[in-house]
């Protein structure tokens, strides 16, 4: 279908051609990496280099035949070092040999432009260890092209490796004060040493480990321990050379760091930092070891159903139940994807897709059945949906909404399956009692939706939100409320030659107020739209709850600039101030419960069974 939509439309075409040679040129502006979100896509394109690329092979049982299977990833970053996100080509039936071509193709250091990209939604964040919190998938209908060795300006502007800015030190202080628990972290280190292999049993698994000892010039030492393959890698590097790892996977014993180096792992011995530490005489440091050592039915959703309210973070350690329970989550976003083979069932007959559902408590897997998926859509039939992937309009809607489903028991244990969304209505008062209710004995585990002041809104590897305790809490996007002070400024952008109707803009809302922090605080906002959503995006000196996807905090005067995704107007804001003060307040400063409030764990059967006022209407808010 995306091919006659191609034929149909000479642009759409020459897109596709582009793709195919990848030598087509671009006249969408630049942006940096860190900024681009799936709006900003449609407006302007990314320049990367290709650090570290990865071709993995293994095999898994399907249909009871075992399956031999690659998968490819790699490093991308842009003219900031500092900013990098993987690029990945994973295993498909449909195209078996996808990953060993891709490794032919997207060799150490060569440039590619990227234009209209496809993210991996099925991709946990907490898997994803780079400054960029996406995968970035280097297959249809993202497009590529080539950048000719002729574009030297474009060449000699990208950088030819990542930097982490943090030293061994830093890292274990960080994951320290991060209020959840941390999967994979990044570090620079000098390989000190690089032991023998030794087997070990795990659950019944004979495995092999290696110790790894990384000083860096602070003389702080970090023992890592190296499995399986990644020890072969690894001993083909020089004892005494400087290196940076992205992807180390953490564990905790008590309040001891543990780091572990994997297959999926990425290794740079290139940029300045890895040479200076190869240069490194470590003999006049003080070491300091910073790392504790290993040591070994029906309607999905009945007409007259009454929603039990809870929130991510309960349902991602969810049991598995006697029965099913309706479930519902409000002012939450959830990323269901746009790409056609990843929202039909397997046979084609019914949208259904897996996708990530994010609130104020953490992000959790859920699966989305047909009438969710068309409210998300903005449509009303499937058809639809297949004209909008046809013709390559298909969007989703990012405002934040209340979802319904079923807690659903299994073999394996529970599948959230989501019926029935509907938007957030911003008048709705919400209660801290009913919000730590919904939480019960589980922790907010990060990579959250919130709407917070802009105060406590900073840049660690991405977006992250600021306790009352001083700790960080990372963060998928953060509503603003804000209130415009000047005029908006438009500037178009692409070929000046097309029509007004067609031709794309840059929003800039400079000195907007922070209605959410104390005092007077302003920030600035850019933004990109079409002619059709050029109102929306003038914010002027109107007030708007607007979504931001990234932050960029002056260094000097600590001006902070927020990319927005979204922008929703607002008529009622004493109303919504209200709430949103309520729901951050309740998140981030941790306010404590009084003597009367009894809380359940979500991973025992009592939470779901617990006595509570059921919500019977899509728009409501639990009571306190």
């Amino acid at each position: 279908m995306a091919a006659a939509g191609s034929a149909a439309d000479p642009e759409k075409a020459e897109n596709h051609q582009a793709l195919a040679s990848g030598t087509a040129s671009s006249d969408k502006p630049v942006e940096s990496l860190k900024n681009m979100n799936v709006q900003t896509a449609k407006h302007a394109s990314w320049v990367v280099r290709v650090l570290a690329p990865k071709l993995v092979e293994y095999s898994f049982t399907a249909k009871g035949k075992q399956v031999h299977a690659s998968k490819f990833t790699c490093l991308l970053v842009s003219n900031d070092p500092k900013q990098f996100i993987i690029g990945s080509i994973p295993f498909s039936f449909a195209e078996p040999q996808g990953a060993k071509q891709a490794a032919e193709r997207f060799k150490e250091g060569l440039c590619f432009r990227i234009r209209q990209p496809d993210f991996d939604t099925k991709f946990k964040t907490e898997y994803i260890s780079t400054s960029v919190k996406r995968v970035l998938l280097l297959t249809k209908p993202t497009i590529i092209q080539n950048i000719p060795p002729t574009d030297t300006e474009t060449l000699t502007s990208l950088a030819h490796h990542v930097d982490l800015d943090m030293t061994l030190t830093q890292v274990i202080e960080r994951l320290s004060k991060t209020a959840h628990q941390a999967l994979l972290v990044n570090v620079a280190g000098k390989i000190q040493s690089l032991g023998s292999q030794k087997n070990i049993l795990i659950a019944g698994r004979t495995r092999q480990v290696s110790a790894m000892e990384l000083i860096d010039g602070e003389g702080s030492v970090v023992e890592v321990s190296v499995w399986d393959e990644a020890h072969q890698h690894m001993s083909r590097l020089l004892q005494g050379e400087g290196v940076t790892i992205v992807g180390c996977s953490v564990q905790r014993d008590a309040d001891r760091i543990k780091l572990s180096l994997w297959e999926s792992a990425h290794v740079l011995k290139g940029g300045p930092i890895a040479q200076s530490l190869t240069r490194l005489d470590p003999q006049g440091l003080q070491h300091r070891k910073l790392t504790a050592v290993y040591a070994p039915s029906g309607p999905l959703l009945p007409l007259s159903s009454l929603g039990l309210p809870t929130c991510a973070a309960a349902l991602s350690t969810a049991p598995r139940l006697e029965q099913e329970c309706i479930i519902q989550v409000n002012r939450c976003i959830i990323d269901v994807p746009t790409r056609e083979d990843l929202i039909f069932t397997q046979d084609r007959q019914r949208l259904y897709s897996t996708c990530k559902l994010r609130d104020w408590s953490g992000a959790v897997d859920v699966d989305l059945v047909s009438e969710a998926m068309l409210y998300l859509y903005g449509l009303s039939s499937q058809d639809e949906v297949v004209r909008a992937l046809a013709d390559q309009t298909l969007s989703v809607n990012l405002t934040r909404v209340n979802a319904r489903g079923v807690l659903r028991p299994t073999a394996s244990g529970v599948k959230i399956l989501i019926g029935m969304v509907q938007e957030s209505p911003q008048d709705a008062v919400v209660s801290a009692k009913a919000m730590r209710d919904m939480l019960g004995f589980a922790d907010v585990t990060g990579d959250i939706v919130l709407a917070a002041p802009a105060s406590r809104v900073q840049d660690v590897s991405g977006l992250a939100l600021e306790t009352g305790e001083g700790r960080y809490i990372s963060a998928h996007r953060v509503l603003l409320l804000v209130k415009g002070t000047v005029p908006s400024e438009l500037s178009p952008i692409g070929d000046s030659g097309q029509s007004l109707t067609a031709q794309s803009f840059r929003v800039s809302s400079k000195k907007t107020r922070c209605l959410l922090s104390e005092g007077e605080v302003f920030v600035n906002l850019y933004g990109y739209c079409d002619f059709k959503t050029m109102l929306q995006y003038r914010l002027d000196k109107d007030t708007a709850l607007v979504l931001a996807s990234a932050a960029q905090i002056d260094s000097t005067t600590g001006e902070k600039t927020f990319i927005i995704e979204h922008i929703s107007k607002v008529q009622q804001v004493n109303t919504l101030k209200e709430s949103l003060q309520q729901e951050w307040r309740t998140v981030l400063l941790n306010e404590k419960a009084s003597e009367s409030e009894q809380f359940a764990s979500p991973q025992k059967a009592e939470y779901w069974e617990r006595s509570v006022k059921r919500l019977r209407r899509m728009e409501s808010e639990p009571a306190p």
